[in-house]
């Protein structure tokens, strides 16, 4: 039988970091021909991936690209990724989770974060 402590340990790669600031984002489905923004805001970031809450409904295993820009007027991050979860919210919005086929750099997230 499983210990306690392993059923409850942490399963993600990199902690998760609220978004800081004014964050703007703009999250795209598709690859060729990118849809319309989706992105309403972003709830949390880690180098891994992002929490957001989006306009519509996304299914697990949809490919996306978020576009990530802090209010410092730092360069933008893009980042192409895939939804893992989805929620649908009481208002109507949906909550996702997206993991990034590429890392942000630790700079990049303290800057975001």
């Amino acid at each position: 039988m499983a210990e306690l402590s392993t059923i409850n340990r942490e399963r993600r790669l990199s902690p998760r970091l609220p978004a800081r600031g004014v964050l703007k984002a703009v999250c795209r489905e598709g690859a060729l021909e990118p849809g319309p923004n989706l992105a309403l805001t972003v709830l949390d970031l880690s180098e891994t991936g992002a929490r957001l809450v989006i306009k519509e409904a996304l299914s697990p295993g949809r490919k996306v690209y978020v576009n990530l820009e802090g209010s410092a007027g730092g360069r933008p991050i893009l980042r192409g990724g895939d939804v893992v979860w989805s929620l649908p919210m009481t208002d109507g919005t949906f909550c996702i989770g997206v993991s990034f086929h590429k890392r942000l750099q630790p700079s990049d997230l303290l800057s975001l974060t």
